[in-house]
């Protein structure tokens, strides 16, 4: 029969595990909303068509999402990332902004 310090460990351990998974979830989501915010300077500086840009760009910083759920992430960014291709047009704190909604939502923190 378990004693009550065994108990009062397991409860311990648990609340340490859930704390720790709360702690990876913040540390992804810090680390896509910084990237999020980086995609449009990254997608203007970028060769190439809007779409082939930024598939580039998501699967770069997010191989280990399926090619489905990276597929959707590039077309939800692209009607917020196709206008920088017009010249001149510069990037913007909206850019980034947008990107970074879409991105956390996508992601489902």
């Amino acid at each position: 029969m378990a004693s009550d310090q065994d108990r009062e460990r397991r409860k311990g351990a648990d609340r340490r595990g859930y704390d720790d998974r709360r702690a990876g979830r913040d540390r992804r989501r810090e680390r896509d909303r910084l990237i999020a915010r980086r995609l449009p300077d990254d997608f203007a500086q970028a060769g190439g068509e809007a779409e082939q840009r930024i598939s580039g760009l998501v699967n770069r910083h997010w191989p280990e999402r399926s090619s489905a759920a990276r597929e959707s992430l590039s077309h939800q960014l692209q009607p917020v990332l196709e206008g920088l291709l017009v010249s001149g047009v510069p990037v913007t704190d909206d850019h980034r902004s947008r990107c970074e909604d879409v991105v956390l939502q996508w992601a489902e923190y």
